[in-house]
Protein backbone atom coordinates (compact mmCIF):
# COMPACT_ATOMS: atom_id res chain seq x y z
CA UNK A 1 0.00 0.00 0.00
CA UNK A 2 1.64 3.40 -0.43
CA UNK A 3 2.20 5.46 2.52
CA UNK A 4 2.03 9.09 0.29
CA UNK A 5 -2.05 9.82 0.19
CA UNK A 6 -0.95 11.90 -2.70
CA UNK A 7 0.66 9.29 -4.48
CA UNK A 8 -2.53 7.01 -3.99
CA UNK A 9 -4.83 9.66 -4.66
CA UNK A 10 -3.21 9.90 -8.39
CA UNK A 11 -2.96 6.43 -8.82
CA UNK A 12 -6.69 5.88 -8.04
CA UNK A 13 -7.52 8.63 -10.72
CA UNK A 14 -5.44 6.96 -13.31
CA UNK A 15 -7.02 3.22 -12.81
CA UNK A 16 -10.88 5.11 -12.55
CA UNK A 17 -10.02 7.54 -15.93
CA UNK A 18 -8.63 4.40 -17.61
CA UNK A 19 -11.35 2.04 -16.21
CA UNK A 20 -13.85 4.29 -17.93
CA UNK A 21 -11.97 5.05 -20.91
CA UNK A 22 -12.02 1.46 -21.53
CA UNK A 23 -15.86 0.82 -20.92
CA UNK A 24 -16.30 3.54 -23.33
CA UNK A 25 -14.09 1.98 -26.39
CA UNK A 26 -16.11 -1.15 -25.25
CA UNK A 27 -19.25 0.62 -25.91
CA UNK A 28 -17.85 1.56 -28.88
CA UNK A 29 -16.14 -1.96 -30.06
CA UNK A 30 -19.79 -3.43 -29.51
CA UNK A 31 -21.48 -0.68 -31.76
CA UNK A 32 -18.97 -1.50 -34.73
CA UNK A 33 -19.54 -5.04 -34.12
CA UNK A 34 -23.27 -4.48 -34.35
CA UNK A 35 -22.20 -2.70 -38.04
CA UNK A 36 -20.18 -4.81 -39.56
CA UNK A 37 -23.35 -7.53 -38.59
CA UNK A 38 -25.67 -5.19 -40.50
CA UNK A 39 -26.40 -5.07 -44.14
CA UNK A 40 -24.81 -2.02 -45.19
CA UNK A 41 -21.36 -3.94 -44.24
CA UNK A 42 -22.22 -6.95 -45.98
CA UNK A 43 -23.21 -9.13 -43.34
CA UNK A 44 -19.90 -10.08 -41.89
CA UNK A 45 -19.27 -13.66 -40.49
CA UNK A 46 -18.94 -14.04 -36.59
CA UNK A 47 -16.12 -15.99 -37.37
CA UNK A 48 -14.40 -13.27 -38.95
CA UNK A 49 -15.41 -10.85 -36.67
CA UNK A 50 -13.73 -12.88 -33.91
CA UNK A 51 -10.53 -13.32 -36.11
CA UNK A 52 -10.16 -9.39 -36.17
CA UNK A 53 -10.99 -8.81 -32.43
CA UNK A 54 -8.40 -11.57 -31.00
CA UNK A 55 -5.87 -11.14 -33.75
CA UNK A 56 -5.96 -7.22 -32.62
CA UNK A 57 -5.08 -7.83 -29.15
CA UNK A 58 -1.93 -9.90 -30.11
CA UNK A 59 0.61 -6.80 -30.31
CA UNK A 60 -0.04 -4.94 -27.82
CA UNK A 61 -0.40 -7.59 -24.99
CA UNK A 62 2.97 -9.11 -26.79
CA UNK A 63 4.67 -5.75 -25.90
CA UNK A 64 3.33 -5.64 -22.17
CA UNK A 65 4.29 -9.43 -21.67
CA UNK A 66 8.25 -8.94 -22.86
CA UNK A 67 8.27 -5.85 -20.86
CA UNK A 68 6.77 -6.87 -17.50
CA UNK A 69 8.04 -10.36 -18.01
CA UNK A 70 10.84 -10.73 -20.41
CA UNK A 71 11.81 -14.00 -21.64
CA UNK A 72 9.57 -15.65 -19.13
CA UNK A 73 6.75 -14.07 -21.07
CA UNK A 74 5.29 -17.16 -22.16
CA UNK A 75 6.23 -19.52 -18.85
CA UNK A 76 3.42 -20.96 -16.93
CA UNK A 77 2.93 -23.40 -13.72
CA UNK A 78 -0.35 -24.42 -14.17
CA UNK A 79 -1.17 -25.67 -17.86
CA UNK A 80 -4.28 -27.54 -17.48
CA UNK A 81 -5.90 -25.14 -15.63
CA UNK A 82 -4.97 -22.86 -18.27
CA UNK A 83 -5.96 -24.49 -21.00
CA UNK A 84 -9.51 -24.78 -19.90
CA UNK A 85 -9.57 -21.62 -18.82
CA UNK A 86 -8.94 -20.68 -22.83
CA UNK A 87 -11.88 -23.10 -24.03
CA UNK A 88 -14.07 -21.45 -21.60
CA UNK A 89 -13.27 -18.25 -22.48
CA UNK A 90 -13.25 -18.35 -26.05
CA UNK A 91 -17.13 -19.63 -25.60
CA UNK A 92 -18.35 -17.31 -23.74
CA UNK A 93 -16.82 -14.26 -26.18
CA UNK A 94 -18.33 -16.39 -29.11
CA UNK A 95 -21.13 -16.55 -27.95
CA UNK A 96 -20.87 -13.29 -26.37
CA UNK A 97 -20.07 -11.47 -30.32
CA UNK A 98 -22.62 -14.44 -31.65
CA UNK A 99 -25.54 -12.70 -29.55
CA UNK A 100 -25.14 -9.32 -30.80
CA UNK A 101 -25.85 -10.56 -34.41
CA UNK A 102 -29.59 -10.85 -33.12
CA UNK A 103 -30.26 -9.14 -29.99
CA UNK A 104 -29.91 -5.62 -28.56
CA UNK A 105 -26.07 -4.65 -27.43
CA UNK A 106 -27.90 -3.32 -24.18
CA UNK A 107 -29.23 -6.56 -23.68
CA UNK A 108 -26.23 -8.83 -24.28
CA UNK A 109 -24.12 -6.65 -22.50
CA UNK A 110 -26.53 -6.55 -19.63
CA UNK A 111 -26.81 -10.50 -19.63
CA UNK A 112 -22.70 -10.86 -19.40
CA UNK A 113 -23.36 -8.89 -16.35
CA UNK A 114 -24.77 -12.50 -14.41
CA UNK A 115 -21.26 -13.40 -14.59
CA UNK A 116 -19.98 -12.46 -11.15
CA UNK A 117 -23.47 -13.46 -10.04
CA UNK A 118 -23.13 -16.96 -11.14
CA UNK A 119 -19.42 -16.81 -9.60
CA UNK A 120 -21.24 -16.12 -6.20
CA UNK A 121 -23.40 -19.34 -6.59
CA UNK A 122 -20.66 -21.55 -7.80
CA UNK A 123 -18.56 -19.99 -5.07
CA UNK A 124 -18.95 -22.48 -2.35
CA UNK A 125 -18.62 -25.91 -4.27
CA UNK A 126 -15.45 -24.58 -6.68
CA UNK A 127 -13.75 -21.20 -4.69
CA UNK A 128 -14.54 -22.97 -1.15
CA UNK A 129 -16.26 -18.85 -0.43
CA UNK A 130 -18.85 -18.48 1.84
CA UNK A 131 -21.60 -16.53 0.40
CA UNK A 132 -23.93 -14.22 3.08
CA UNK A 133 -27.21 -13.99 2.96
CA UNK A 134 -27.46 -10.29 1.68
CA UNK A 135 -25.68 -11.97 -1.69
CA UNK A 136 -27.50 -14.69 -1.88
CA UNK A 137 -30.63 -12.03 -1.87
CA UNK A 138 -28.84 -9.70 -4.29
CA UNK A 139 -28.51 -12.95 -6.49
CA UNK A 140 -31.94 -13.60 -6.07
CA UNK A 141 -33.00 -10.00 -7.54
CA UNK A 142 -30.22 -10.08 -10.31
CA UNK A 143 -32.18 -13.73 -12.01
CA UNK A 144 -35.50 -11.88 -10.81
CA UNK A 145 -33.91 -9.09 -13.57
CA UNK A 146 -33.45 -11.69 -16.64
CA UNK A 147 -36.73 -13.14 -16.34
CA UNK A 148 -37.79 -9.49 -16.62
CA UNK A 149 -35.56 -8.42 -18.88
CA UNK A 150 -36.35 -11.47 -21.26
CA UNK A 151 -39.64 -11.44 -20.47
CA UNK A 152 -40.35 -15.71 -20.91
CA UNK A 153 -44.33 -14.92 -20.59
CA UNK A 154 -44.26 -13.60 -24.10
CA UNK A 155 -44.11 -15.95 -27.49
CA UNK A 156 -40.94 -16.14 -29.32
CA UNK A 157 -38.79 -15.17 -26.61
CA UNK A 158 -36.44 -17.91 -26.15
CA UNK A 159 -34.33 -17.22 -29.88
CA UNK A 160 -31.04 -18.26 -30.87
CA UNK A 161 -29.74 -15.04 -29.93
CA UNK A 162 -30.85 -15.24 -26.54
CA UNK A 163 -29.41 -18.65 -26.19
CA UNK A 164 -26.08 -17.09 -26.94
CA UNK A 165 -26.43 -14.04 -24.36
CA UNK A 166 -27.15 -16.29 -21.80
CA UNK A 167 -24.36 -18.87 -22.86
CA UNK A 168 -22.31 -16.07 -22.61
CA UNK A 169 -22.17 -15.05 -18.70
CA UNK A 170 -21.94 -19.07 -17.44
CA UNK A 171 -19.23 -19.91 -19.45
CA UNK A 172 -17.95 -15.98 -18.92
CA UNK A 173 -18.70 -17.51 -14.61
CA UNK A 174 -16.41 -20.22 -15.26
CA UNK A 175 -13.84 -17.74 -17.04
CA UNK A 176 -13.51 -15.81 -14.07
CA UNK A 177 -13.05 -18.54 -11.41
CA UNK A 178 -10.10 -19.99 -13.26
CA UNK A 179 -8.59 -16.78 -13.75
CA UNK A 180 -8.76 -16.44 -10.02
CA UNK A 181 -7.23 -19.99 -9.34
CA UNK A 182 -4.61 -19.18 -12.58
CA UNK A 183 -3.83 -16.05 -10.25
CA UNK A 184 -2.49 -18.15 -7.16
CA UNK A 185 0.75 -18.63 -9.62
CA UNK A 186 0.96 -17.26 -13.23
CA UNK A 187 1.18 -13.84 -14.10
CA UNK A 188 -2.42 -12.45 -15.48
CA UNK A 189 -0.35 -10.70 -18.24
CA UNK A 190 0.97 -14.27 -19.63
CA UNK A 191 -2.34 -15.91 -19.13
CA UNK A 192 -4.32 -13.24 -21.29
CA UNK A 193 -1.53 -13.57 -24.03
CA UNK A 194 -2.27 -17.08 -24.54
CA UNK A 195 -5.67 -16.75 -24.19
CA UNK A 196 -5.58 -14.10 -26.80
CA UNK A 197 -2.88 -16.02 -29.15
CA UNK A 198 -5.03 -19.18 -29.15
CA UNK A 199 -7.73 -17.50 -30.02
CA UNK A 200 -6.42 -15.74 -32.75
CA UNK A 201 -5.05 -19.52 -33.91
CA UNK A 202 -8.56 -21.14 -33.55
CA UNK A 203 -10.10 -18.40 -35.55
CA UNK A 204 -7.67 -17.81 -38.29
CA UNK A 205 -8.10 -21.96 -38.40
CA UNK A 206 -12.03 -21.46 -39.15
CA UNK A 207 -11.69 -18.47 -41.63
CA UNK A 208 -9.44 -20.91 -43.82
CA UNK A 209 -12.27 -24.03 -43.42
CA UNK A 210 -14.58 -21.22 -43.71
CA UNK A 211 -13.04 -20.03 -47.07
CA UNK A 212 -12.92 -23.46 -48.51
CA UNK A 213 -16.42 -24.64 -47.63
CA UNK A 214 -17.99 -21.27 -48.82
CA UNK A 215 -19.15 -20.62 -45.37
CA UNK A 216 -17.34 -17.74 -45.01
CA UNK A 217 -16.85 -14.97 -47.43
CA UNK A 218 -13.72 -13.11 -47.34
CA UNK A 219 -15.01 -8.97 -47.44
CA UNK A 220 -14.33 -7.59 -50.92
CA UNK A 221 -15.20 -3.70 -49.69
CA UNK A 222 -12.09 -1.70 -48.24
CA UNK A 223 -14.95 -0.02 -46.12
CA UNK A 224 -15.67 -3.35 -44.69
CA UNK A 225 -11.76 -4.58 -44.38
CA UNK A 226 -11.05 -1.08 -42.83
CA UNK A 227 -13.58 -1.99 -40.42
CA UNK A 228 -12.15 -5.03 -39.30
CA UNK A 229 -8.51 -3.72 -38.93
CA UNK A 230 -9.64 -0.94 -36.68
CA UNK A 231 -11.89 -3.44 -34.73
CA UNK A 232 -8.76 -5.41 -34.40
CA UNK A 233 -7.19 -2.05 -33.44
CA UNK A 234 -9.63 -0.70 -30.85
CA UNK A 235 -9.69 -4.12 -29.22
CA UNK A 236 -5.97 -3.84 -28.86
CA UNK A 237 -6.29 -0.17 -27.47
CA UNK A 238 -9.41 -1.99 -24.89
CA UNK A 239 -6.58 -4.64 -24.06
CA UNK A 240 -3.81 -1.84 -23.16
CA UNK A 241 -6.30 0.19 -20.83
CA UNK A 242 -7.33 -3.05 -18.86
CA UNK A 243 -3.56 -3.76 -18.31
CA UNK A 244 -2.64 -0.58 -17.40
CA UNK A 245 -5.96 0.41 -15.20
CA UNK A 246 -4.95 -3.01 -13.14
CA UNK A 247 -1.73 -2.11 -12.77
CA UNK A 248 -2.73 0.82 -10.21
CA UNK A 249 -5.53 -0.04 -9.52
CA UNK A 250 -7.67 -3.38 -7.61
CA UNK A 251 -9.43 -4.75 -9.75
CA UNK A 252 -13.10 -5.66 -7.29
CA UNK A 253 -12.45 -1.29 -7.45
CA UNK A 254 -12.42 -1.11 -11.11
CA UNK A 255 -14.63 -3.43 -11.97
CA UNK A 256 -17.96 -1.50 -10.86
CA UNK A 257 -16.95 1.62 -13.42
CA UNK A 258 -17.78 -0.97 -16.37
CA UNK A 259 -21.09 -1.30 -15.28
CA UNK A 260 -21.04 2.51 -17.25
CA UNK A 261 -21.34 0.52 -20.38
CA UNK A 262 -25.22 0.05 -20.33
CA UNK A 263 -26.73 3.33 -19.90
CA UNK A 264 -24.03 3.95 -22.77
CA UNK A 265 -25.46 0.74 -24.79
CA UNK A 266 -28.92 1.83 -23.65
CA UNK A 267 -28.30 5.01 -25.77
CA UNK A 268 -26.63 3.82 -28.78
CA UNK A 269 -29.26 1.06 -29.16
CA UNK A 270 -32.21 3.82 -29.51
CA UNK A 271 -30.14 6.36 -31.20
CA UNK A 272 -27.86 4.56 -33.44
CA UNK A 273 -30.33 1.23 -34.37
CA UNK A 274 -33.56 2.64 -33.77
CA UNK A 275 -34.61 0.70 -30.59
CA UNK A 276 -37.41 1.20 -28.56
CA UNK A 277 -36.75 0.08 -24.80
CA UNK A 278 -39.62 -0.52 -22.83
CA UNK A 279 -39.94 0.04 -18.75
CA UNK A 280 -39.45 -4.12 -18.32
CA UNK A 281 -36.47 -3.88 -20.21
CA UNK A 282 -35.37 -1.12 -18.35
CA UNK A 283 -36.49 -2.35 -14.93
CA UNK A 284 -34.77 -5.76 -15.76
CA UNK A 285 -31.40 -4.07 -16.83
CA UNK A 286 -31.43 -1.99 -13.56
CA UNK A 287 -32.31 -5.03 -11.12
CA UNK A 288 -28.89 -6.87 -12.73
CA UNK A 289 -26.87 -3.89 -12.96
CA UNK A 290 -27.57 -2.67 -8.87
CA UNK A 291 -27.43 -6.41 -8.05
CA UNK A 292 -23.99 -7.08 -9.50
CA UNK A 293 -22.50 -3.66 -8.46
CA UNK A 294 -23.49 -4.48 -4.79
CA UNK A 295 -21.86 -7.84 -5.33
CA UNK A 296 -18.94 -6.54 -6.77
CA UNK A 297 -18.28 -4.01 -4.07
CA UNK A 298 -18.58 -5.75 -1.73
CA UNK A 299 -16.99 -9.21 -2.12
CA UNK A 300 -13.53 -7.29 -1.91
CA UNK A 301 -14.51 -4.46 0.49
CA UNK A 302 -11.56 -5.32 2.97
CA UNK A 303 -9.44 -4.38 0.06
CA UNK A 304 -7.77 -1.21 -0.49
CA UNK A 305 -8.59 0.16 -4.02
CA UNK A 306 -4.56 0.32 -4.94
CA UNK A 307 -3.94 -3.30 -3.21
CA UNK A 308 -3.54 -4.84 -6.59
CA UNK A 309 -5.71 -7.94 -6.97
CA UNK A 310 -5.92 -10.41 -9.79
CA UNK A 311 -8.15 -9.14 -12.27
CA UNK A 312 -11.01 -10.80 -12.01
CA UNK A 313 -11.58 -10.67 -16.01
CA UNK A 314 -9.36 -10.67 -19.20
CA UNK A 315 -11.50 -11.06 -21.76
Amino acid sequence: MYNNPMAAHDQITRGVLSSLLESLLMVVISILVKNLYSDDFGNVSVILVLFARYGGSLPLLLTFAFVQRGRHAFAVVQKKTLLLRIVVGLISLSCFYAAMQTLLISKVTTLFLMAPVVVVACAPLFLGEKVTRLHWLATGFAYLGVLILLRPDTSGWLSLGVVFGLASPLFGAGMFILVRKLGDHDAPITTALWYNMIGALVFAGLVVVGLRTGYVQWPESPRVIAAMIMLGMLCSGQQFLLAFSHSVAAASFLAIFRYVGVPLTMLADVVLFGASLSGSFILGCALIVMSASFITLTSRQKKHPIENERPLTQV
